[in-house]
């Protein structure tokens, strides 16, 4: 008989394979479906004990409120589950940089529940947290110590290509290997 399954592992795993489906270039409608179903499980729990969720400071930190950021979010989401009123829709405005958008905006709320339930994120989370901040350089503010972190996980990060950088980041999930995400966890400050 199985030990059963909670919303958290329910989210971290939807979580870290939508990280490892996007750095494998998978296909982008299952990579954000899996990574926004992590972060609404994610907010939701965070909701229920009492914790802010982290969509209010992901809409800050893009320009916009809370209620735009669902709206412009919620017509491909729900494009992706829903079929019983608009069955010949069509999406058209659906590209990789919606789902990078959505994977960290997930990343950022899956570890703040994280952070309250006093655990460590997987190493593939924040493999897509420092690859973000590398892609982002020069817009993305951070700690030192993160800087520092990012620096030695993609040493060259400055002078490589959005595709070097997601390549150089698929070369770390193949090096730890794909079904291995409970740990080793990036401790130190680097990936090893």
């Amino acid at each position: 008989m199985s030990k059963g399954i909670t919303k958290y592992e329910a989210a971290r795993a939807q979580l870290t394979h939508a990280v490892r489906a996007f750095f494998a270039d998978a296909d982008l409608i299952s990579v954000a479906t899996l990574a926004n179903v992590a972060r609404e499980i994610s907010d939701s729990i965070l909701e229920k004990k009492g914790h802010p969720h982290y969509s209010e400071d992901f809409a800050r930190s893009i320009g916009i409120t809370s209620k735009e950021l669902f709206s412009q979010t919620g017509k491909t989401t729900n494009f992706f589950k829903h079929a019983n009123r608009d069955t010949d829709e069509m999406l058209y405005d659906f590209s990789e940089q919606e789902v990078v958008g959505r994977i960290i905006w997930a990343c950022h709320s899956f570890n703040r529940l994280v952070k309250i339930q006093n655990r460590r994120s997987p190493k593939s989370i924040m493999l897509f947290i420092y690859w973000f901040n590398a892609i982002n350089y020069k817009e993305v503010t951070m700690p030192l110590d993160e800087y520092e972190i990012m620096e030695k996980t993609f040493p060259n990060f400055k002078h490589q290509s959005y595709r070097g950088l997601k390549i150089e980041a698929l070369v770390w999930l193949q090096k730890w290997g794909f079904d291995r995400d409970n740990s080793p966890f990036i401790e130190k400050g680097y990936a090893s």
